[in-house]
Formats: structure tokens, C-alpha cells, sequence
């Protein structure tokens, strides 16, 4: 079901944010993969199916598809369509470290969802051997059938500007420019109490931190309305001099 809505910020008209054109931001996917097909049809159908996408990045863990997510997502990356800007998320890098370091990084990874993300590319427990064994076998296992889409997922960024927006997975440093922010910033941090703008005017749009609806506040867009929990998966358009208007699916 697609609930199309629209709501303004606390802020005058000409506080609207002002991207360089019409484009579009999807929160955390989290291998909810029926939801993401349904999202990208409501978007097609409120006329954005050619305008730039920018997706915020936790395609896998938790939900049940990841596989088919990150074929989908891949495949709109590499398409001439429209543009597609894939950012990186703290379980895309959760998910990259255990490639990398199976037994320091894999405990963390299968505890937030990891697991349901190996099933999905055919991965099962490995039943016998130790500890440190059963995690390299699996993690043997998951780099043969995720393949080069590792490689691919690598080489995502961790911002993306368009105008005054810009779009993060999780937070950014008050005090700093976007070029200037840290990784751990931009994939972990979660908002303070009291949301603030940031001093140089530009709004953020991100996801990470689950809202039970999309918020708008102190130039702030949260878009993660917790897909993997039952909640429905969120996009946001943004155009110059409008309101923020919001499809979920």
C-alpha cells in the first residue's frame, strides 16, 4: 500500500530547501525488497521515474531480501535512466568488515541483522570447528556469491550535495564542512536531543535512526520510518522553493 503525503517545515517559504533540481532520497532499505520495488513504482507514478535518486545507504541485514536488494540497487546504478547516487551505510560497512576480518568483525555483524543477510545469498551456519573456523568458513562462503558486488559497494560514497541538501546516512559535525566530515560521523552518529541547523545553511537529509513518521526539524530531514520493523519504507522529493513531500510504500 502507498501512502503519498506532504508536510512543511517549521519554516517560512523561503527556508524551503533548495536543490539544484528536482531529486529524490530513499531511507534504510534494511533487504526489504518488496517494499523497495513497490516505493520505486510510487515514485514512477508521482512523476520522478527520470529525476536523480539518491539512496542513504543500509541495503542489507534484517530484512529478508537483502540479496535481491542489492541487485536491484546495482542495477540502477549502472542504469542510463536516470542518476542514482548509492551512499554507504554502518551495515554496508558492518558487512564490508567481515569480509575483511572475519573473526574481529563477524561477531558484531551476524548480532545486527548479518545473518538474515547471509541466507539471502545462500549462506547457512557453519555447524562444526571453533569458533574462529565456522566464522572464516562462512565468511569464505559469503565472498564466493556476493562476488565483486563487494568491490562495488567499496567504492560507494559517503555524502552527496545537491544545492543546500545534503544527504548522509546517519549525521554530520556541526562544526565542519561536508568535505571535512569523518567516516564515523556520516555513518554512525546519532542526532542529539535538540536538532540544530547547521551554521552554514544547508539542510540534511538522512536516515539511520528509525522515526515513526518522516521528521523535518532544525533543517533536518529523518527519512528511516523502520522498514525491517513493520513500518513502511520512505522517500522524499525534494524541489526548490516547495514544501518536502513524502511517499512511503
Amino acid at each position: 500500500m502507498i501512502w503519498p503525503f506532504s508536510k512543511a517545515p517549521s519554516s517560512p517559504p523561503d527556508a524551503f530547501p533548495q536543490p539544484d533540481g528536482p531529486i529524490w532520497a530513499i531511507g534504510d532499505i534494511h533487504g526489504c525488497d518488496d517494499q523497495f520495488d513497490g516505493l520505486l513504482r510510487a515514485i514512477e507514478q508521482a512523476g520522478g521515474g527520470s529525476e536523480p535518486l539518491v539512496l542513504l545507504g543500509d541495503y542489507a541485514d534484517r530484512g529478508p531480501s537483502s540479496a535481491a536488494v542489492f541487485t536491484r540497487i546495482r542495477a540502477l546504478s549502472e542504469s542510463t535512466v536516470r542518476p542514482v547516487t548509492c551512499l554507504m551505510g554502518n551495515h554496508d560497512r558492518m558487512l564490508l568488515d567481515f569480509l575483511e576480518e572475519p573473526v574481529g568483525a563477524g561477531p558484531r555483524f551476524l548480532a545486527h541483522g548479518g545473518q538474515e543477510t547471509l541466507l539471502s545469498f545462500g549462506v547457512l551456519p557453519a555447524s562444526d570447528g571453533t569458533a574462529e573456523e565456522r566464522l572464516n568458513r562462512q565468511a569464505e562462503a559469503f565472498a564466493a556469491r556476493i562476488g565483486d558486488l563487494a568491490d562495488w559497494l567499496r567504492a560507494r560514497p559517503l555524502w552527496h550535495r545537491s544545492g543546500d541538501c545534503l544527504f548522509v546516512h546517519a549525521q554530520t559535525d556541526l562544526s565542519l564542512p561536508i568535505e571535512a566530515q569523518p567516516e564515523s560521523t556520516l555513518i554512525w552518529a546519532r542526532p542529539p536531543k535538540r536538532i540544530r541547523p547547521r551554521p552554514d545553511g544547508n539542510w540534511v537529509i538522512h536516515g539511520h535512526t528509525v522515526t515513526r513518521t518522516p521528521r523535518i526539524e532544525g533543517r533536518h530531514i529523518a527519512i528511516d520510518t523502520g522498514a525491517y520493523r513493520g513500518g513502511p519504507l520512505t522517500a522524499v522529493r525534494l524541489i526548490a522553493d516547495q514544501a518536502p513531500h513524502f511517499v512511503q510504500c
